[in-house]
């Protein structure tokens, strides 16, 4: 499997792996830095790229070898230009993430 947090950086992820070892891996890469303090205070949520209203969690594992895994922010605040946090990412198209704030 591929992991790509929401700066763009990429992991391998073994298929063996459950949420909670995903979960781990995730907590244990924003130890520091930027992002964690998103992460601390469990404001992310992992989606498939290829269908970003198929959001990832506990309940709704289910690994498949090579499929495609992206975490995103959940950004509480109202921001003065409403715009993707990524360095990369200049969109300010947005849609509504499941329990508040905002996905690109």
């Amino acid at each position: 499997m591929r992991l790509e947090d929401a700066y763009g950086r990429i992991w391998p992820v073994p298929a063996e792996y459950d949420y909670s070892m995903v979960e781990g891996l995730l907590r244990g890469k924003f130890l520091h830095g930027r992002g964690r303090q998103f992460v601390e205070e469990n404001q992310w949520q992992l989606f498939d790229p290829s269908d970003s209203q198929k959001v990832f969690s506990r309940e709704s594992w289910e690994p498949i070898p090579g499929m495609k895994i992206t975490m995103a922010l959940i950004l509480q605040s109202t921001y003065y230009r409403m715009c993707c946090p990524r360095l990369d990412c200049h969109s300010e198209m947005y849609m509504n993430a499941t329990g508040g704030g905002k996905h690109w």
